[in-house]
């Protein structure tokens, strides 16, 4: 759910027979099909451009593991967990999966980041055509009332290195800073940032990024 550019499908699919990529952004899943050409997995892969909340799958699919990738906050989480719940097999497991993002601020350059998101959006954080605005309820209490067990959550720390074009990438799947909401001005808003972050790269052209990834990890019986 929310497969984007591949980020949570593609590492999986050495590990599964079949697999179903669905996403309401085709675009997105143009970048995700490109890869799934590039490296041959062995898996059945199908990508359906629909939203989380009204998905279809075959008659009779059941998954063993939904996954959600920086995607469940966009949710309407009620009514996707009526629609997920029932696709799931007995002793399958639903993980959510979240990282920070830049309006963390725990590191200068995403900080910087940020100033020129607001130099170009205004000061609030934009969901798409909205605003965002923070869950009122924590994801683990949503998950329980859905119907699913064994609730926990894990968080693994990691560090990696990026390119200043694959950040600008990863950024352009956001709903705060995608093609669609900056509009005419997304050429000069990615120039600025290109010259922003020139400041911050290493040696070698690399963004260092400290970071966290957040699972929740609930079953079904």
């Amino acid at each position: 759910m929310g497969t984007g550019t591949g980020i949570a499908l593609l590492p999986l699919l050495p590990a599964v027979t079949s697999a179903i990529g669905i996403d309401p952004d085709s675009e997105l899943l143009d970048r995700t099909a490109a890869a799934l050409v590039q490296g041959a997995s062995g898996a059945d892969v199908e990508l359906r451009a629909q939203r989380a909340e009204a998905f279809t799958v075959p008659t009779g699919w059941q998954a063993d593991l939904v996954t959600v990738c920086r995607a469940f906050h966009w949710f309407d989480r009620p009514a996707f967990l009526r629609r997920v719940v029932p696709v799931m097999s007995p002793g399958a497991s639903l993980a959510v999966l979240s990282d920070r993002s830049v309006w963390s601020g725990d590191q200068e350059w995403k900080s910087a980041v940020v100033g020129v998101i607001t130099d170009f959006l205004g000061p609030r954080r934009r969901a798409g055509a909205g605003f965002y605005e923070p869950p009122a309820r924590p994801f683990v209490d949503e998950i329980r009332d859905g119907g699913l067990h064994d609730v926990v959550t894990v968080e693994f720390p990691f560090r990696r290195t990026l390119t200043i074009d694959a950040f600008l990438g990863e950024l352009r799947s956001t709903s705060f800073a995608s093609r669609a909401v900056l509009g005419s001005a997304h050429g000069p808003f990615e120039a600025r940032l290109r010259d922003v972050l020139a400041s911050f790269v290493d040696a070698s052209g690399q963004l260092l990024d400290d970071n966290s990834f957040s699972v929740i990890v609930a079953e079904r019986r």
